[in-house]
């Protein structure tokens, strides 16, 4: 039987979840991050308090995208009318 090594992740920086499971070390994998622990605590293999740690971790690496209070505005157009 062969034996298998366990290679060293490729994704720089942080990793969050259970083993490093969530590599979180840019802001495409923060994204994945976050999706993929939606995912797998809907599925039932995370907890909800493993979730909400992975999703902080991510967020905290995207950094603050959504400071300004209107930004969830800022793309609408304005009323004509």
């Amino acid at each position: 039987m062969a034996k298998h090594k366990l290679r060293p992740s490729k994704v720089p920086g942080k990793k969050a979840g259970p083993n490093g499971s969530f590599p979180v070390g840019d802001k495409k994998h923060a994204r994945l991050a976050i999706g993929g622990a939606t995912h797998s605590y809907n599925a039932g293999n995370i907890s909800k308090s493993t979730e909400d740690h992975i999703k902080a971790t991510a967020r905290r690496e995207l950094g603050a995208g959504r400071s300004h209070p209107d930004h969830h505005f800022a793309h609408t157009r304005p009323r004509t009318d």
